[in-house]
């Protein structure tokens, strides 16, 4: 997958409770009123020997917290619980010859070990994050199921491209030789680690943001979301945690990047490019 699903085991069980459409919240308005600004209209970029284009798929979500996350999932988000895709194209010229790689990190395939929202709901279910049938037969009570969306995952991959994903903004940045060159070698496979996925540590967007910090054009990526002690669905209660420290979960998010990209392009410290990207 070339996405993380945050909050995907809220969708789940937002669907349970048959959540109805909802126009979007005055929360969600004053997160998003940047959008109502006026986007350049150029379908070109300055080509030049060195340079990369940050782009992302941001879906809009709702931040304030767990309900208003799930409700705009339901709404707003395009792949069933999908939050959004980040990624780079990087260009220069790599032993006399022009070198292009695009792509960023991606994980979560579910192969080896469960997905997040598979990994709570068995908590939930069972107690256990990847039962065996003989303790589906024999549950126990997790009182933290909530904490699977913590764990490292070791499925992460080099995602080529943008993995299906069409890009909502995207801005570029000039290079040094010096600067594409360091950001070829941390994308190496035998350098960077992309076997490790992450919601709170090394994802889509955090991979982003790092590789923008080396492009000299330090970007935010961060966003915090409150998570209830417990959810009721229908008439039963669930609970998701007794212990505080899963009462927040921060991570990085495309939507994050999305407005810091846009007001790096508004006090010109990048290039719009997201017109070029899709015309070539």
């Amino acid at each position: 997958m070339g996405i993380y699903n945050i909050a995907i085991v809220f969708i789940i069980l937002a669907v349970i409770c048959s959540c109805a459409h909802a126009p979007p919240t005055e929360s969600w308005k004053k997160q998003y009123s940047y959008l109502q600004q006026t986007r350049p209209q150029n379908r070109t970029i300055t080509e030049t020997d060195y340079y990369i284009v940050f782009l992302v798929a941001a879906y809009h979500l709702d931040y304030l917290d767990n309900r208003a996350l799930i409700d705009s999932l339901i709404d707003y988000g395009r792949r069933k619980g999908d939050i959004g895709h980040a990624w780079v194209y990087l260009k220069g010229i790599k032993d006399g010859e022009p070198n292009i790689l695009e792509g960023g990190q991606s994980g979560q395939l579910g192969k080896t070990e469960p997905r997040f929202y598979e990994g709570v709901k068995n908590y939930i279910k069972f107690g256990y994050a990847d039962p065996s049938n003989s303790q589906k037969a024999n549950p126990r009570y997790e009182p933290n199921p909530i904490k699977y969306l913590w764990e490292d995952l070791e499925d992460g991959f080099f995602q080529k491209g943008g993995g299906g994903h069409r890009p909502t903004y995207a801005a570029k940045v000039d290079l040094t030789e010096r600067q594409f060159n360091r950001i070829l070698d941390f994308m190496d496979p035998e350098q960077y680690n992309y076997e490790t996925f992450s919601l709170v540590g090394n994802q889509c967007s955090s991979f982003v943001a790092e590789v923008a910090s080396m492009a000299g054009l330090p970007i935010e990526d961060m966003v915090t979301v409150k998570v209830a002690p417990s959810m009721v669905i229908g008439k039963k209660e669930y609970r998701l945690w007794t212990d505080p420290k899963y009462s927040e979960i921060n991570f990085s998010s495309p939507d994050v990047i999305e407005r810091s990209l846009m007001e790096s392009v508004s006090e010109g410290r990048a290039e719009y490019a997201l017109g070029w990207y899709l015309d070539r």
